[in-house]
């Protein structure tokens, strides 16, 4: 079962930040003091687009910043702790990668039960005040593709990239061998390389066989299972 949150980033507020600054201060974790801890929320958070104000009130996390992921992080913790202690009392696997939360179990009709857990303990937090997306909630079983974070399981429990990334892989692939591809896609394409590797190493596999070491070696650094 796949959960998702209404704009997460921007629902995590300045006043969500500073508590938590302040209470790791508390705990002798970081060394701030208030003009520190609002020096620190300022820099990783920003105005909503159109409120140009600076006012701590209109501050949130900033979308796409660095700092963003491990700071929503740490403001979760105790969320992810009441979501372990969820998992374990329906035998199911909790996981979350920022607003994308899953839970995963082998025994039936466990996961509405699971779901009405997740949607009270929401309801009931003051910080951060978080909302669930309804429609964005969606449970599958090994009879369908499921897909986590762009991977694709596939019905036997393999990982893979997906039919429509590996189109477009060879599509660009095909551009660089006829000289066609620009030199900004370049390195976007051994991104996307990389991560393939790691996650379905056998597609790059047959891409030596079609496009050739030479080629693939610019892209793809060997590793000795390659």
């Amino acid at each position: 079962m796949k959960f998702d949150f209404v704009d997460f980033f921007p629902s995590i507020t300045y006043a969500d930040i500073a508590s938590l600054l302040q209470r790791a201060t508390t705990a002798g974790y970081v060394s701030l003091d208030e003009s520190g801890i609002e020096v620190v929320t300022r820099l990783v958070c920003c105005a909503p687009r159109k409120t140009p104000s600076t006012a701590p009130a209109e501050l949130a996390l900033s979308i796409g910043a660095p700092s963003s992921p491990a700071t929503s992080n740490a403001i979760l913790f105790d969320f992810d702790i009441a979501m372990e202690s969820v998992a374990l009392v329906y035998s199911a696997t909790y996981s979350r990668y920022a607003d994308d939360i899953f839970f995963s179990t082998r025994v039936p009709h466990m996961l509405q039960r699971i779901r009405s857990a997740v949607v009270a303990y929401v309801g009931s937090m003051l910080s951060p005040r978080l909302r669930l997306n309804e429609k964005k909630t969606s449970s599958v079983s090994r009879k369908h593709r499921v897909q986590i974070t762009g991977v694709t399981i596939t019905p036997q429990r393999q990982l893979s990239i997906g039919r429509d990334r590996k189109r477009a892989i060879k599509s660009q692939l095909h551009s660089l061998v006829c000289g066609r591809l620009a030199a900004t896609d370049l390195s976007s394409l051994r991104g996307m390389l990389a991560f393939v590797h790691s996650i379905e190493p056998t597609f790059i596999a047959s891409l030596r066989q079609k496009y050739g070491n030479e080629v693939m070696d610019k892209l793809v650094k060997r590793t000795p299972s390659s």
